[in-house]
């Protein structure tokens, strides 16, 4: 580990680093996958929590109202609840009561989803910084802000911690209208909050979702419509790969999933000119191919109909998807604006089964204890039986949903737009 993270610190290929990079101090930080303390609950980002006793959502725990939306996932550490809100408040709550142990006012709103790191919580604000909170009073340790992320927006975008690195990028440039904004990687110090990496090659990522880091790799969507993977021991961009088909625009909204030496990512494809409904696309790379190109392609709805890349759907309905996947037990799970909850074989893309939540699933899905959980724009939040699809419970929560499902035995946790988080047994 420490030859990775003396390297990481020598490259200059593809990134620049300041003079505050402390070799000893990031030999001292090892990786952990930082399981169920980040968003998809961990750094291979699969949505695996890893559980035991699945909620049956059945009743409610209890409910704690903000002052706005919460698109954030909630993060589950040692019996705590971290989730930031749009009110510009971050909140640390008792799990088991739902009860205020310390809150933190942003310069921003907050929708994405926080990183528990040792006693470090992170997490970006629209305010255009990155902030580091003592996990246990909520005290600021420290705050960094770029001039070129002024907007962090987007729920899909979470930091990612290894090897003594705060790693994060703030959007894909070209978005700015859509709260996005800049489109860089940055690696700052976890203890000081020091610039120690940044992205300089004009061909890395633009990134608007959460990245992958597993293996001393980083996997995450770049310029709209590539994969990318960069070497962290190296620095260098190993590769860049287009997987899209012709007839898609292939734009990535939603974070990759790592399993079992796959990436899988789902884009949601432009559609005609005229502004009309859209596709989505669900691709799986194998991360030993060196080229990065694509094992399988997969359209959950593929009757496509007018528009100049025949991008429209022949049904006329809306088809994109911005939630991530989830993959557990050799299962793809991806949800979809047409209310589908779509199964693929993870070797083969082989279709399994379908859910049909009668409203668009922008909440990614969360898998655990052979279950897979998930919010839907009817106001509803869902367990459904991985292997079969059948339905085994849900339960009423009012609003739309962009926070996932995070899971701890017996009870799930997610935010709504209602301003509320849930706690569901």
């Amino acid at each position: 580990m420490r030859n990775k993270i003396k390297n990481l610190c020598l490259c200059a290929s593809v990134v620049s680093l300041s003079a505050f990079c402390n070799l000893q101090l990031h030999a001292a930080h090892g990786y952990s996958p930082l399981q169920g303390a980040t968003y998809r609950a961990n750094l291979m980002r699969d949505g695996n929590y890893h559980i035991k006793d699945a909620p049956t959502l059945s009743a409610e725990k209890w409910k704690f109202k903000t002052g706005g939306a919460v698109k954030a996932t909630p993060v589950v550490v040692n019996g705590v609840v971290y989730v930031g809100s749009e009110d510009k408040t971050f909140y640390a709550l008792d799990a088991e009561t739902g009860k205020e142990k310390w809150t933190f006012k942003a310069g921003g709103g907050i929708a994405t989803t926080a990183t528990v790191y040792k006693d470090s919580v992170f997490f970006l604000a629209m305010d255009g910084k990155v902030y580091c909170l003592d996990a246990k009073d909520g005290k600021k340790k420290w705050d960094k802000g770029f001039p070129v992320e002024k907007k962090t927006s987007n729920f899909l975008v979470s930091v990612g911690v290894a090897y003594g690195v705060v790693f994060t990028s703030t959007g894909a440039a070209g978005l700015e209208a859509h709260g996005w904004g800049g489109g860089r990687l940055i690696g700052l110090d976890v203890d000081t909050g020091e610039k120690v990496w940044e992205q300089q090659d004009s061909t890395g990522p633009d990134c608007a979702s959460s990245m992958v880091i597993v293996a001393g790799k980083i996997y995450m969507d770049a310029k709209w419509d590539f994969n990318t993977c960069i070497d962290l021991a190296t620095g260098n961009l190993e590769w860049m790969q287009r997987n899209t088909t012709k007839i898609t625009a292939g734009h990535y909204y939603s974070t990759h999933a790592y399993y079992d030496g796959m990436i899988y990512a789902v884009t949601s494809v432009g559609g005609d000119s005229s502004g009309g409904s859209q596709m989505a696309e669900v691709i799986a790379v194998d991360t030993k191919n060196s080229t990065g190109r694509s094992a399988w392609k997969k359209y959950p709805y593929d009757q496509f109909g007018e528009g100049a890349l025949r991008q429209k759907p022949l049904d006329g309905k809306d088809h994109k998807c911005y939630a991530a996947p989830a993959v557990a037990d050799g299962t793809v799970f991806v949800g979809n604006n047409d209310g589908h909850l779509y199964t693929f074989d993870a070797k083969s893309g082989k279709e399994k089964w379908k859910f049909n939540a009668h409203g668009a699933i922008k909440s990614a899905p969360s898998y655990g204890a052979g279950t897979i959980f998930f919010g839907c724009d009817n106001g509803h939040v869902y367990a459904v039986d991985a292997g079969s699809g059948k339905e085994k419970g849900k339960f009423p929560i009012s609003g739309k949903t962009y926070s996932s499902p995070s899971l701890t035995d017996g009870t799930l946790y997610i935010g709504n737009e209602d301003g509320f988080i849930y706690a569901i047994k």
